[in-house]
């Protein structure tokens, strides 16, 4: 039988994982082909006209700089394409070399295909971004089932999605390039993104690389010849400064033996350095400064108090730093869930909603049936005519875009697009939503609840804040339906799919968050949910703050 998969596609290293059907559906990581769980998210076109991909292209990285690409995740947000030769590379396209090779190796370590998988992103990606890595994924030739968000997939790697209450959870997620902390409030399968912030320019490399200068001048003051010159030289050490700064986690000193490192006339040069954690510590200390930052501006941002959190959770391999963990312990007066490798942990929460979604996992907390997660996050580009912060920054802007509104119309409406045969429910949630405050345009005139119509539906899906999507087998299979949410992707309008019945879900809106409306009824807390996260994420209310939440 052909495997489900969950990724996270890193900007650092990649993991691949799936739930054992033998085992009870236990996660399970797939080694890749050099036997290692963790993939590195590099990719070159050495000369020779091969594409190298992992843990090969990573080794020639620094001595082949202008033939490789790193940072993959970064490339997809920025929207960067890559020129090799005479050939021009897309970001989706190098992100599908990297979820290509996991495709394969795990199909080598399983026996079978692999065909779908979740495909894991960072919080603060936008509905553009989450389509290119979609794309990625189809390119690799994987059937893409959802794209979750980091934070959220971490959350069910730990179960918090079976918690017996409404709890609010901190995770910090410090990867090789890039360090960023998400809160979430977690009830009723609903995953809440309340905030995101960190810092692009921070992460685990920066911490081994500043061994590496540590290790440069050190040989220089003893031989007085600087490696740093030496392309060769400066890959063994980076090597082998990342090898010490793992090592430093868990001992109180690393050595670092480096035989014929370079050589002069009298012969060969060998390093030989001892590093203890306290003088790591010291050589870093600058950097663990800037994890404070923020941690601050989530904790503002999501007005939760510090005192409130539930939970905290560590993801990144570097977050195995006993100064960081000693750092977030002080920060947030908790110890971080350690029951899953951080390594993992977005991979295995991918792979549980893998199994959700294909049917593996049946039931959840209490025998009661298993519904895929309900994401809600901040969207920067939900407003209409608002002027987004530059692509790598987007998640850190200090102040909010100034919300600009369509000359002439209400403010802040949700446009709701489904087909006859849903009426009824949709009817029903329409009047819960405008009882919560937010209001709504649909796309039948002769529905009493909708605005008055003096405008064209192409008009009015263009001012709306956000698209709901009704998805049913008739919203899917009418004309009229796909040229509205088509409409609505090509204006990059922010679309909500909510998933009424079993069907084939359109592959333009496959990558989007969808709300199960499937399994359990849409009573009033549910709608208080999805009216909250509209009025948070979109703006869709002015007075929506004044609105009561269940």
């Amino acid at each position: 039988m052909a495997a489900a998969v969950g990724i996270d596609l890193g900007t650092t290293n990649s993991v691949i994982a799936l739930l054992d059907r033998l085992d009870g559906g236990v996660p399970v990581v797939i080694p890749n082909a050099e036997g290692s769980l963790l993939t590195p998210s590099v990719v070159a076109f050495p000369k020779s006209g091969e594409v190298l991909v992992g843990v090969v292209a990573k080794r020639q990285a620094i001595i082949n700089p202008d033939r490789t690409v790193r940072d993959v995740t970064r490339q997809v947000l920025m929207d960067r394409s890559t020129r090799i030769d005479d050939n021009t590379y897309t970001a989706p396209q190098i992100a599908a070399m990297i979820l290509r090779k996991l495709k394969v190796d795990a199909e080598a370590f399983l026996g079978g295909e692999v065909t779908k998988a979740v495909l894991a992103v960072p919080a603060y990606y936008n509905d553009t971004e989450r389509q290119a890595v979609a794309q990625a994924g189809e390119i690799a030739g994987l059937e893409v089932l959802r794209i979750l968000s980091e934070p959220t997939a971490a959350a069910l790697a730990y179960g918090l999605d079976e918690v017996d209450r409404d709890r609010k959870v901190l995770v910090y997620d410090l990867g090789g390039r890039g360090f960023d902390v998400s809160i979430l409030e977690i009830g009723d399968g609903v995953f809440e993104i309340l905030a995101t912030a960190g810092d692009t320019t921070l992460g685990g490399d920066d911490w081994h690389q500043r061994v590496v200068e540590w290790l440069i001048t050190g040989f220089k003051d003893e031989h007085g010849i600087d490696l740093g010159k030496d392309p060769i030289a400066v890959q063994r050490l980076t090597e082998a400064a990342e090898k010490a700064k793992i090592e430093l986690s868990s001992a109180a000193e690393a050595e670092v033996d480096l035989p014929f490192i370079t050589a002069v006339a009298a012969g060969p040069l060998h390093l030989r350095m001892s590093l203890t954690r306290t003088e790591f510590e010291r050589l870093t200390e600058d950097l663990l400064t800037r994890i404070t930052g923020p941690f601050h501006q989530a904790i503002e941002d999501s007005q939760v108090p510090v005192g409130d959190l539930d939970y905290v959770i560590a993801v990144g391999g570097s977050t195995r730093m006993p100064a960081i963990t000693s750092l977030v312990q002080a920060l947030t007066g908790r110890d971080s869930l350690s029951d899953v490798s951080p390594d993992e942990a977005v991979a295995i929460g991918a792979a549980i909603q893998a199994g959700v979604l294909t049917g593996l996992v049946e039931t959840g907390r209490g025998g009661a049936p298993a519904s895929p997660a309900i994401e809600s996050q901040p969207d920067p580009e939900a407003v209409v005519g608002a002027e987004a912060a530059p692509a790598a920054d987007r998640r850190f802007t200090e102040e909010p875009a100034a919300a600009v509104q369509p000359v002439d119309e209400p403010a802040g409406r949700v446009f709701i697009c489904y087909a006859r045969a849903d009426e009824t429910i949709v009817r029903e949630i329409a009047r819960a939503l405008q009882a919560k405050g937010v209001a709504t345009w649909v796309d039948k005139e002769d529905i009493p609840f909708g605005a008055n119509w003096d405008r064209s539906i192409d008009e009015a899906i263009h001012a709306a804040a956000c698209i709901l999507v009704f998805l049913s087998p008739q919203a899917v299979a009418s004309d009229e339906v796909q040229a509205e949410w088509n409409l609505a992707v090509e204006e990059g309008k922010p679309i909500v799919p909510l998933l009424l019945e079993d069907c084939a879900i359109p592959r333009r809106l496959r990558a989007r968050q969808h709300i199960d409306l499937r399994a359990r009824p849409v009573d009033g807390t549910r709608v208080s949910r999805l009216a909250a996260g509209l009025g948070k994420t979109y703006g869709v209310a002015p007075d929506f703050e004044a609105q009561p939440r269940s």
